[in-house]
């Protein structure tokens, strides 16, 4: 690929990356023209994709079922064109476009991360700043139930007052549902309230508070309350870990050091988030856990 540097010298070529199960790459274009996108809120009005630049989306295949579950959204057709439904992996329509916008304007942001759904450390905080809701699974199965994906047509949960469920408990049955518990004073006996900010641990295999975290992403959709997930200002990582299921790179920060040295001891996430911002000095942009708005349900990879 042959461009222009970030820097506008005409050297290698322009290359930004977004790392989910996907990267994509930004380089230079013939075309100028610029298309726009309407931000998550009133108050940040249109996003202007910047002039000249293009967006080129590559697959990365360390998980193939995971990466080729993501090939419908370049489609942009989801079940009609072979893609997975929608409502099984989500990301906001405004997602790329920040995350864009956020690392050409923060170069020195080695890695700038989305906000995704159940993606430890970020459930915890999702937690403490009102995004997770109290949903507790049903205690008994209904003879027939709602299909609809919206959680204010399932009515609310009903049980023991003095009901709480864990990280680890199984699951009362197959094909269970989770329903609103009306009392919001429960929500420190549901599995949400044991998250801790840790990236391994019961956070990441918990299937109970991976469940409650995605039945609140559907709720916030439904209430058009995305907003509640929003760090602003955007949460520094400080050269701590955190996944690369969606990110932004600079393609020069990784090619021009030298991936065929890399150790084997060391993988491609300890690599972006941990190494490679030591390495050149900028800790306090690492894996910035984004930024104004843009929020991302992808596949799991671990247990739950």
């Amino acid at each position: 690929m042959t461009g222009v540097s970030r820097r506008g010298i005409p050297q290698k070529a322009l290359r930004v990356g977004i790392v989910l199960v996907l990267l994509f790459f930004l380089g230079r274009q013939l075309d100028q023209r610029q298309a726009t996108y309407l931000a998550p809120d009133s108050n940040a009005g249109i996003i202007a994709k910047p002039a000249g630049i293009v967006v080129i989306g590559l697959v990365f295949y360390g998980r193939r079922d995971r990466a080729s579950s993501m090939f419908c959204y370049l489609q942009r057709n989801m079940v009609g064109n072979g893609g997975w439904p929608d409502e099984v992996i989500w990301f906001d329509d405004s997602a790329i476009p920040l995350l864009v916008s956020r690392k050409i304007s923060h170069p020195n942001d080695f890695v700038v991360s989305a906000n995704i759904i159940n993606n430890p450390p970020l459930g915890f905080l999702h937690f403490h700043m009102g995004a997770l809701h109290p949903y507790l699974p049903e205690t008994r199965q209904p003879s027939a139930a709602p299909t609809s994906w919206k959680s204010s047509e399932h009515g609310f949960w009903q049980g023991d007052r003095d009901f709480s469920l864990g990280l680890h408990l199984s699951p009362p049955y197959q094909g269970h549902r989770w329903l609103r518990v009306e009392d919001e004073r429960i929500m420190t006996q549901t599995p949400a309230s044991e998250l801790r900010y840790e990236v391994w641990g019961d956070s990441y295999a918990s299937w109970t508070a991976a469940a409650q975290m995605h039945y609140s992403l559907l709720e916030n959709i439904e209430k058009d309350t995305l907003d509640l997930y929003r760090f602003n200002p955007p949460w520094l990582m400080h050269g701590e870990r955190i996944r690369i299921n969606f990110m932004c790179v600079y393609g020069d920060d990784i090619l021009d050091n030298e991936i065929e040295s890399w150790p084997r001891d060391r993988g491609d996430e300890d690599m972006l988030v941990l190494d490679l911002p030591a390495k050149l000095h900028r800790l306090r942009g690492s894996a910035t856990a984004v930024v104004d708005g843009p929020v991302v349900k992808i596949p799991t990879t671990g247990r739950k």
